[in-house]
């Protein structure tokens, strides 16, 4: 073979090995950043905040009361220096612990929920 000859091969498998490395590399880059474009969704207590709660048990600043969210009972705490009574519906700030802080939603609409109990009058031994 002539000495040219080999010479141009061995550019050219060089050219194109060269730019398969190059390609290669190039999409890698874009695999390994490409954004999620799946909705990020809050899990465990990061979920709560921001919900709306019923007051079940007075809550003040000083004073731990409950409230109901999503029917989960949580033990609440207000920064507030007011008294949140029973039947509010309230809004969660944060999560400590097993407390949510909570504020009032409105109290210039005076909502309330209405808080349902069970009783029972059926006598099981008679």
């Amino acid at each position: 073979m002539p000495f040219v000859f080999v010479v141009f091969v061995f550019l050219a498998a060089f050219f194109w090995v060269t730019i398969f490395i190059i390609g290669l590399l190039i999409s890698i880059k874009f695999i390994y950043n490409r954004k999620d474009s799946s909705p990020q969704s809050s899990t465990n207590t990061d979920a709560l905040i921001g919900r709306k709660a019923v007051v079940l048990l007075e809550t003040g600043p000083y004073k731990n009361g409950s409230v109901k969210v999503g029917g989960e009972v949580w033990l609440s705490k207000t920064d507030d220096n007011q008294l949140i009574g029973p039947g509010s519906i309230v809004q969660i700030v944060s999560v400590s612990g097993c407390h949510v802080k909570i504020k009032q939603m409105n109290p210039a609409h005076g909502l309330k929920a209405v808080i349902l109990t069970q009783s029972c009058d059926w006598d099981p031994v008679s």
